[in-house]
């Protein structure tokens, strides 16, 4: 073997050695920082879930049990509660109410159940339009059962609920009772959209309420189930029952890697069934992430080896010839600026395939010269099929072979060009992009070609269009509403206001304005204050007149808040309700109520089944009887012995079927004397 070639074969073992030594550390050390980079990241994502988990399990109960207090405080709502009065309900309700689901993120609702099991109001924090009775509550018909204030799970409407439930008794006859539910997946769908991770609530069969576990779908054959779990209960329990408190641990469930973190339920709720929640974060990209980063190192590892023994093994012939030839001076600097360029040409390599953006360099005549990695990947053409194709021949636009093409307008002068595109790949599959042309020069500075840079666009375009839409579905649904909405900013001026405002009181190009401009001196100074109100942060429920275009006077019952803009400043929020022609019927009854109040004969209403639900004051001065002594008693109860019972089912078969009827009859009063009475009924 000649002494070239025993040098040449030596130095390349040597260099091909050092290369491998110092590739495998690097790649050791850089695997272990991105591992440890990795883990730090999920593990943050996973405290963060933790940390506002087991604070809303240390709040959930006493928070219940603070709302309800809103209610049952109050002697107005509890009046018109006992009274049964579902409108007067609803308005002393309404406020609190309000108040509560603007501040409140979850859903929850409040149902007032009559003594008779009649659901007589029911509010959802989501404007659910479903009533709740005495029959669809399990927690509330043990709390009439044990004659206090229970709390439990139980399913409502098909939802998983906490209710707590504060019943009433007047001597020993029930009453009714108010029920506060707060939705289990309301919680969980917030706190699943705000962390991306799965919370499965583990209940104890032995300890949950009868009957319900039948309503749920998966309850294996053990002493615990899983409820909204997207996969079966053995392989989570079986994951579950390995974890203590606070333990995290790596499991595949599904052909997905996913962390699972395991927190014990140590408050009251435990009492109540639910003994852990399971706290599952998908980290399949992380980990696909982590693994094609390793592939994608390691690649370019044996690439850079590979390249640099194969340019030494085919140049290493000259390069000894030249040692040999040239002075040792020479052939120094030879050396060293070889290496310098093949170094260079080697990082600009690197860069060139690495970036994240499709390039290509494509000569004046429309030939692809070079395409890099990323532009194999975006459009599913190899770099061997794209390189030396006629650019409109692989990856073609909509502007190929017209003016507007980018290397014509930087043939025409144009130094750069940028402009939204539209390519198609192969497979006929299109891409949104933003396309960068600028010209490629020579080394004597002549016009060579273009280097197109294309940045792949597709997703935003795709959310653009979503956002497009779900605008159009919120405006349409807006402009639709039986009422009035607006919003205002912090200096009382009308940004916003849909069709029903503007058709009503709004006035042309009212938009920007402020009440002075819009209505007159009087209603502006009244809307004005009340606006001030709200920007103080009170919520307001008024019922208030406002002209109409015509210069009508109508009236709304406005609902006024505030809350913060995407701009972090305050904003005035009003939903009108028109109760023009309410007010109306309520001031019709308002004088008939009168009337029969003052009205010289006695009056008595009574329901189908001769159920007493109301009488006059005439009514107590002839029969002796008070109000409160008859309310709920049947009328029978005033028969006297000289009204012969068929007589009297005479009376209610005939009245029941739609009949009038009148004559006389003898009625019996509190001391037991018999009076004739002249009746209408």
């Amino acid at each position: 073997m000649s002494i070239e070639k025993r040098i040449r074969n030596k130095t390349l073992l040597i260099v091909a050695s050092l290369l491998i030594a110092i590739s495998a550390t690097y790649l050791f050390f850089d695997i272990r920082h991105q591992n440890q980079l990795k883990e730090e990241q999920i593990q943050q994502e996973l405290d963060a879930v933790f940390t506002d988990v087991r604070s809303l399990l240390n709040t959930t109960r006493i928070n219940l049990l603070d709302k309800i207090h809103f209610f049952t405080n109050d002697e107005d709502i509890i009046s018109a509660f006992f009274a049964c009065d579902g409108k007067k309900l609803h308005k002393e309700t309404y406020p609190f109410f309000s108040v509560l689901s603007s501040e409140y993120p979850y859903h929850f609702s409040i149902a007032f159940i009559s003594g008779r099991g009649n659901g007589l109001l029911t509010l959802h924090s989501n404007n659910e339009q479903t009533t709740l009775e005495l029959a669809d509550s399990r927690v509330a018909q043990n709390a009439v059962t044990l004659r206090r204030m229970q709390s439990d799970f139980e399913m409502l409407h098909g939802e998983l609920a906490f209710s707590v439930v504060r019943p009433y008794f007047t001597n020993n006859q029930f009453r009714g009772c108010i029920v506060f539910s707060l939705r289990d997946q309301g919680i969980i769908a917030q706190l699943r959209e705000k962390h991306q991770a799965e919370i499965i609530s583990v209940f104890d069969k032995r300890f949950f309420i009868k009957g319900l576990t039948d309503s749920l779908s998966n309850c294996p054959e053990n002493d615990y189930f899983l409820y909204k779990s997207n996969i079966s209960d053995s392989t989570y329990i079986q994951e579950w029952m390995t974890l203590s408190s606070d333990q995290t641990t790596k499991a595949n469930i599904h052909d997905k890697t996913v962390l699972l973190k395991k927190l014990n339920i140590q408050n009251t709720l435990r009492d109540e069934g639910l003994i852990s929640l399971i706290i599952q974060k998908d980290i399949t990209t992380l980990e696909q992430a982590f693994k094609a980063y390793i592939l994608q190192v390691v690649l370019i590892l044996l690439i850079l080896v590979t390249s640099v023994c194969a340019a030494l093994y085919i140049s290493f012939n000259k390069l000894l010839t030249k040692f040999f030839d040239l002075q040792n001076s020479l052939d120094k600097k030879l050396e060293e600026k070889t290496r310098e360029i093949l170094d260079t040409n080697t990082e600009l390599n690197q860069i060139f395939h690495t970036t994240a953006n499709s390039l290509r360099l494509i000569s004046k005549d429309f030939t692809v010269l070079r395409v890099n990695e990323t532009f194999a990947k975006l459009s599913g053409i190899s770099i061997e099929d794209a390189q030396g194709k006629k650019c409109y021949e692989v990856f073609p636009g909509a502007r190929c072979h017209t003016a507007d093409c980018p290397i014509v307008q930087i043939k025409n002068g144009k130094s750069r060009v940028e402009l939204d595109a539209t390519k198609r790949a192969g497979g006929g599959k299109t891409i949104h992009g933003l396309l960068t042309t600028v010209p490629f020069m020579g080394t004597n500075k002549e016009f060579v070609g273009v280097i197109e840079d294309f940045k792949d666009i597709t997703e935003r375009k795709r959310y653009e269009e979503a956002l497009k839409r779900s605008e159009r579905q919120f405006s349409f649904f807006m402009n639709n509403l039986p009422l009035g909405v607006y919003i205002k900013d912090d200096n009382s001026e009308l940004e916003y206001m849909n069709q029903f405002t503007h058709k009503r009181f709004g006035r042309p190009n009212c938009l920007g304005k402020k009440p002075a401009e819009i209505f007159e001196t009087r209603f502006a100074r009244r809307i004005e204050r009340e606006d001030n109100q709200v920007l103080a942060g009170k919520n307001l429920v008024v019922e208030e007149e406002i002209p109409g275009q015509d210069g009508t006077i109508n009236i709304y019952q406005t609902h006024k808040f505030r809350f913060l803009g995407v701009d972090k400043k305050w904003k005035i929020g009003g939903i009108c309700l028109e109760i023009t022609e309410k007010k109306r019927n309520e001031q019709k009854l308002k004088v008939l109520s009168n009337a029969i109040q003052h009205s010289p004969a006695c009056v008595i209403i009574t329901d189908t089944k001769g159920i007493i639900e109301f009488v006059n004051p005439r009514f107590s001065e002839i029969t002796g009887y008070q109000e409160h002594e008859v309310m709920g008693q049947n009328i029978a109860m005033l028969k006297s012995d000289h009204l012969e019972g068929h007589k009297l089912h005479e009376i209610i078969a005939k009245v029941t079927t739609g009949g009038d009827w009148q004559g006389e009859i003898r009625s019996k009063t509190k001391d037991s004397r018999v009076i004739d009475e002249l009746a209408s009924i």
